[in-house]
């Protein structure tokens, strides 16, 4: 972590846009200063019960973050920015009054592997003749999912794949054995598992929704971990079963798969 001696800057949630396009109001004399201690965590909300780092992802270094300053009521497209956070001229002095900057790396909205997105805000006031501190820990703005399979599993079906699916977004597929995390905007998507059975190479799909699996709402800052894994002695035919690990009770959910499909 690196301590930097900044004039007065507050940080947002990276991707959220401030409302109102008013133009500064009544200016007020003086200026003042804040240490900026900006940090930024890998870890993730597994399945919202315990923390945990997401398989190949680290935490980005400061120098990766960039940074925009938006005064209270002024319009964040035409404020102050900087894509290297170090690169803040640690002389630049801002009026006293209410600030908002944000601190952020990666895109939300671009969904896939690898693809990560940090940010964090802050607001507060600049005060005259004063040095406020602000402690900034940028977190995991999207989801992540990754797939797990069971030798049962792979050993019932000869090929298989997981596509996401969610609105206003292309479908993005785990290919067979895809271990790497998927990263996607927080928000209601469906898994769809499209299969072909070992044994007598017919082809099915079957989705679920996500909402419905962990009984609630897709969180940011979160690793849905996935495993699939198949029950043969399901009465009138095998039947695939999801577990949703996050350290907590397992949530099966079964679907049939009749031997004519």
């Amino acid at each position: 972590m690196k301590h930097r001696t900044l004039f007065a800057l507050p940080a947002v949630l990276a991707g959220i846009l401030l409302s109102g396009c008013a133009a500064d109001g009544e200016t007020r004399g003086g200026s003042g200063t804040i240490d900026l201690q900006l940090t930024a965590s890998s870890e993730a909300v597994v399945v919202e019960a315990t923390r945990g780092t997401i398989p190949g992802i680290t935490a980005p270094e400061e120098s990766q973050f960039s940074l925009v300053i938006v005064k209270d009521g002024a319009n964040p497209a035409t404020s102050p920015r900087w894509d290297d956070i170090t690169q803040y001229p640690t002389d630049n002095k801002l009026q006293v009054g209410g600030y908002t900057a944000t601190a952020a790396y990666g895109d939300p909205d671009s969904e896939g592997f690898e693809r990560p997105a940090f940010g964090v805000s802050e607001h507060f006031e600049v005060l005259h003749g004063q040095t406020v501190t602000v402690a900034l820990e940028a977190r995991l703005v999207n989801t992540a999912v990754t797939m797990e399979y069971t030798d049962d599993f792979k050993n019932y079906f000869s090929d298989y794949t997981v596509t996401v699916v969610n609105e206003g977004a292309d479908a993005k597929t785990f290919v067979k054995d895809e271990t790497r995390a998927m990263f996607v905007r927080p928000e209601a998507f469906s898994l769809r598992l499209d299969y072909t059975r070992q044994s007598s190479g017919r082809s099915g799909t079957v989705s679920y929704d996500m909402a419905d699996l962990i009984e609630g709402e897709v969180a940011a800052c979160t690793h849905y971990k996935v495993g699939l894994d198949i029950n043969e002695g399901h009465v009138g035919g095998a039947a695939i079963v999801i577990n949703l690990d996050g350290n907590i009770e397992e949530i099966p959910l079964e679907i049939e798969v009749g031997e004519g499909e």
